[in-house]
């Protein structure tokens, strides 16, 4: 019974969304669109749950998109931001600047450089619109997740607001070659080596114990920032799923145990990386994301 609870709720909020997207209920407040840089890519949107004006403090969660790196919007998260501001939470779902093969002007780390000036953005919007926002969270799916876990692991000193937690579905956690070798060919593996890090490395570098390559794979893998110091974590993987790797879900709860840093583990057990739409996936679903506010609930107090 509480189950199909969960899931009759999940769904409400969906059709929910689609209704006002129609125009056949009243929406939510709508988003407030800001820039944080000069690229055209260096935007976000916040949205404000109603009365988030009159509390004395408030907290948000920064959402970012998927697209393998190269992709997405946050036009796309507009559903999860507005399931966030339900349960009295501000939202923000940021775009950030993509990565491309044929340039190296971007990288992980200069997305990462984004991260920080967006949720800067978000401190003086706060400040000069009296939100007071004291705590944040950070979430994603996929490149998403990958990012929402470097930031929180490897960058959380330099948060312009106190992070304290994260959140990720089906992200990246390990990009040593033993995780992805025979899940992609060499090539594919290095050229995404290569598509996050900005470098130039090639496939015979796997074979010659290359010293620069070991610690590329390293610097570019959440796990490896993990401290016992780090964020709560609350993570999904699914089982067949063929972009990410299962065994990224082993790595990543294997250092969370091991630096004793809290977690909770949700899986899709009949779903790719998309997360599926299947009964089983939808139950998954609604279990994230009552997880989720939990979370919200728990570590923003």
């Amino acid at each position: 019974m509480e189950m199909i609870q969960k899931v009759m709720a999940l769904l409400m909020s969906l059709l929910m969304s689609f209704l006002a997207s129609i125009g056949l209920v009243k929406p939510q407040n709508a988003a407030i669109s800001l820039s944080y840089g000069t690229e055209a890519s260096q935007v976000m949107d916040v949205y404000l749950p109603n009365g988030a004006e009159s509390k004395q403090t408030n907290a948000a969660v920064l959402v970012l998109h998927d697209g393998f790196f190269a992709s997405g919007s946050k036009s796309d998260l507009k559903s999860t931001c507005e399931s966030i501001t339900s349960h009295g939470y501000i939202a923000v779902a940021m775009d950030y600047r993509l990565l491309k093969a044929d340039t190296k002007a971007v990288t992980v780390y200069t997305v990462l450089d984004d991260m920080t000036k967006a949720i800067q953005k978000l401190k003086d919007y706060s400040a000069e619109n009296k939100l007071n926002i004291t705590k944040i969270g950070l979430s994603g799916d996929s490149a998403g997740g990958y990012y929402a876990m470097m930031y929180a692991y490897s960058r959380i000193i330099y948060s312009p607001i106190p992070i304290v937690f994260v959140s990720a579905r089906v992200a990246p956690s390990d990009m040593n070659y033993a995780q992805w070798k025979g899940f992609y060919t060499d090539q594919q593996y290095i050229d995404m080596i290569n598509l996050l890090g900005g470098t130039s490395f090639k496939v015979e570098d796997l074979a010659s114990n290359n010293a620069t390559l070991a610690r590329a794979q390293l610097y570019l893998s959440p796990v490896y920032y993990l401290t016992r110091a780090s964020v709560p974590t609350l993570f999904a993987y699914a089982p067949k799923d063929t972009v990410v790797p299962f065994a990224n879900k082993d790595a990543l709860e294997k250092e969370l145990t091991a630096c004793g840093v809290v977690h909770d583990y949700i899986e899709y057990s009949n779903a790719g990386h998309d997360l599926g739409s299947v009964w089983n996936n939808i139950v998954n679903a609604a279990d994230f994301s009552d997880q989720l506010v939990n979370y919200c609930n728990r570590y923003f107090g």
